[in-house]
C-alpha cells in the first residue's frame, strides 16, 4: 500500500514541476496579462 501512494506523490510532484517550468517558459508577461 505504501508504494502506490509514494508513486502517486512522485507523479504529482513531477507534473507540478513540469507545469511550473511551462509557465516560466511562457514568461511572466503573459501571467501578468492574465491577472
Amino acid at each position: 500500500m505504501v508504494y502506490p501512494v509514494a508513486a502517486a506523490l512522485v507523479n504529482a510532484g513531477t507534473a507540478e514541476l513540469v507545469d511550473i517550468q511551462r509557465h516560466e517558459t511562457v514568461g511572466d508577461e503573459a501571467e501578468h496579462l492574465g491577472q
